[in-house]
């Protein structure tokens, strides 16, 4: 199953100063994916969401409140991306890195 590939907690920097960190939970037969949004040089998490998260293929896919969340692995580099698509129809991605202690 590919869940597998997202264990552990990721982190990548969203916007100078945002970063974001990202993480899988499971809740029996359903996964959550757990948004920590804050500043860079501060400990103040500006908002944490967990929006019911499924897969399409490999990938791991969440609505959040205003935008449409991806998390892409690429099974060559074993990376994470964080996509995200707006209803606007903007979007951005960042490559996330597997934090030390997870």
């Amino acid at each position: 199953e590919h869940w597998i590939y997202f264990q552990g907690v990721w982190t990548g920097a969203w916007s100078d100063p945002a970063l974001v960190s990202i993480a899988i939970e499971q809740s029996g037969d359903v996964y959550y994916l757990v948004y920590l949004y804050g500043q860079r040089g501060t400990d103040q998490v500006g908002r944490r969401t967990r929006p019911p998260a499924t897969l399409e293929g490999r990938n791991v896919v969440s609505q959040l409140p205003a935008q449409k969340v991806t998390l892409i692995y690429d099974p060559n580099t074993r990376q994470v991306r964080l996509r995200w698509d707006d209803p606007q129809g903007r979007n951005g991605s960042t490559l996330l890195k597997k934090d030390r202690d997870s």
